[in-house]
């Protein structure tokens, strides 16, 4: 396996073992066990073009929700091709108690049909430009929504959409 050079890949259990994550470097996204590079995807080469984009940042509330629509920028059908969703979770909540990992997600619900999703720190869905193929922002009930269900803690989301 080759060795991951990252200087921020300072990973290091008290046990010796090794810990396995996806670090995101520059363009790429790897996969490491340890300074062990186990698999990678390098993105520098990823191009979309686009009209117009839109960059929003909200405060979703404990035990919100907010529907996210396609800003203006969507095509006649309320359709975006490339959405990213990104989460800032805090790291104790509202009782000051730390946040264990496992509760650290959102959940989403896709308006086609109303399916509910869990996210954790970051989504990216891509489509197309053609007509009916990229993500419906406007059909039932009504734009992406974003619901944080827990009643302890808030968090602040970064909402990146391209058209």
């Amino acid at each position: 396996m080759p060795v991951n050079l990252n200087p921020n890949n300072t990973l290091a259990c008290p046990n010796q073992a090794s810990l396995r994550a996806l670090l995101f470097e520059y363009s790429k996204m790897t996969i490491v066990n340890g300074a062990n590079s186990l698999a990678q995807i390098d993105l520098k080469d990823f191009f979309i073009p686009l009209e117009v984009y839109n960059l929003q940042e909200i405060k979703l509330a404990a035990g919100t929700e907010k529907s996210i629509d396609p800003c203006g920028i969507g095509d006649a059908a309320g359709q975006v091709q490339f959405l990213a969703v990104v989460v800032d979770y805090p790291r104790f909540d509202d009782s000051n108690l730390e946040i264990p990992t496992v509760d650290k997600y959102l959940q989403w619900v896709y308006p086609n049909n109303g399916t509910t999703f869990n996210l954790g720190k970051i989504m990216m869905l891509s489509g197309t430009t053609a007509p009916g193929l990229g993500w419906d922002m406007l059909g039932s009930p009504g734009g992406f929504k974003l619901v944080n269900p827990h009643a302890n803690f808030d968090v602040v989301v970064k909402i990146m959409m391209l058209n």
